[in-house]
């Protein structure tokens, strides 16, 4: 069959099988709140029914159709026809008490009929997959369908899916030897914190979609430069919803990014904590002694260096090179997984922080006038602050570029440092394994 053809036989069949009564029943379940706002409040499922019926032209179909043949999960071929559509219509409603019919104009409906088919040309029945979206819900469906579609470009996958490595069957290796009475140590390797773990892999993976789309229509910071005989070039940087967005995405990406390793640094510290103690201005034992002579009850142990309120990975892991010899042999051992988290966390995780910190806690200069905060309006400043700079301009532009490349990098560190986590957990409790059978 042609295109045309297979366009008009979906319209023909929709409009063939009660297509009001199909559209009925997609309005009054899934889809109510489409036209729910125009209803009084006393209308209730369980006091009335209520149907929907054509009025004057009833359906119009608006414009052409798409018409696609995809294929599904399993390589099942599946027509996907999607078209616009005006309904002319009003709404009924009768009380399950009495017999009395009330009526509702609506006023006109611009509606989108989505349709995914496999047995065509038999493709519409109430079996069928139909969906009915608003003018707002179609952008945003199509706006889904272009990050799922580019998931697939880049090779992304959400940590929940990885059919030959599973990620939270990697995390039950550490279960058969977890302390069965820490129970903050029981909840990190727990199903539900996995769940948040994979929850902030994935608005990373959002997050970054959107900023690898909106990198390929940014600006060129030098494109217009403009001469002025008396006051010589300068350059009109016109940056575009595309630059800012792009921009948008790389700071929300980067937090995020940070907001990973904090929940890798929880888990973590459940397994191995430092014992420095919080210093104070006596030595405890000092502290303790006076407090005696002077009648007061002893206060409790002063807090750790790092604790809940305060960790963070950078803290984590610097703390831990500094007791490893001492208190961490485990940490010491030649081809320990913690190699990886010192070198990660003086690299590319100081790297994160730096870029993070000024989006969080907006910074002065000491030394001069210039701040530094959120990257859109870094970009504007320091380009009115250079505006006949062009080297300078150059390298905004290059720094603002270089963003992405290291997000995409960083994206593929956070899987790495999750199974860096276990296996370092893995290795921690191999050790004191060794330690309690040496005793």
């Amino acid at each position: 069959m042609e295109r045309d053809e297979v366009g008009k036989e979906f319209r023909d069949r929709f409009e063939a099988n009660e297509c009001f009564g199909l559209l009925d029943e997609l309005l009054q379940g899934k889809y109510r709140q489409i036209y729910s706002k125009f209803l009084p409040k006393e209308i209730d499922d369980q006091k009335y029914f209520s149907w929907l019926k054509p009025e004057g032209n009833g359906l119009i179909w608006l414009g052409d159709y798409s018409l696609d043949l995809l294929k599904d999960k399993e390589g099942n071929d599946v027509y996907q026809f999607e078209n616009d559509l005006k309904i002319s219509a009003s709404f009924y409603y009768q009380s399950k008490e009495s017999n009395q019919t009330h009526k509702i104009e609506l006023p006109t409906l611009f509606l989108t009929l989505r349709v995914s088919a496999y047995d065509f040309p038999n493709a519409l029945s109430r079996n069928t997959n139909l969906e009915i979206w608003t003018p707002e819900q179609k952008t945003i469906n199509h706006y889904n369908e272009l990050i799922y579609k580019k998931y697939e470009e880049f090779g992304f996958k959400s940590l929940n899916y990885r059919p030959s490595k599973d990620k939270f069957e990697l995390l039950t290796q550490i279960w058969p030897n977890i302390d069965k009475q820490n129970e903050k140590q029981n909840y990190t390797v727990s199903y539900y914190y996995f769940q948040e773990i994979v929850e902030s892999y994935d608005l990373i993976m959002f997050l970054l979609t959107n900023a690898n789309i909106y990198s390929e229509f940014t600006s060129n910071y030098l494109e217009k430069p403009v001469d002025l005989p008396e006051d010589g070039r300068y350059y009109q940087m016109n940056l575009t919803s595309d630059d800012k967005r792009y921009l948008d995405f790389c700071s929300m990406t980067l937090e995020r990014i940070y907001a990973f390793w904090e929940r890798i640094a929880l888990l973590l510290f459940q397994f191995i904590k430092p014992v420095t103690l919080k210093k104070t201005t006596w030595s405890n034992a000092l502290y303790q002694k006076i407090r005696a002579l002077i009648g007061l009850k002893k206060t409790n142990t002063p807090e750790p260096f790092i604790n809940d309120k305060n960790l963070s990975l950078i803290k984590l892991i610097d703390q831990l090179k500094k007791e490893a010899k001492k208190h961490h042999p485990v940490l010491c051992e030649p081809h320990s997984v913690f190699e990886w988290f010192k070198t990660f966390a003086k690299g590319d995780h100081r790297k994160l922080s730096n870029y993070r910190h000024p989006l969080i806690h907006y910074r002065l200069d000491d030394n001069s006038e210039i701040g530094k905060g959120g990257l859109y309006a870094n970009t504007q400043v320091f380009w009115l602050q250079n505006i006949k700079d062009k080297a300078k301009l150059e390298n905004l532009q290059k720094e603002n570029e270089s963003l992405l490349p290291f997000l995409n990098e960083q994206f593929k560190q956070c899987e790495i440092g999750f199974d860096k986590a276990v296996q370092l957990i893995l290795e921690i409790q191999e050790a004191k394994k060794q330690e309690r059978s040496l005793q």
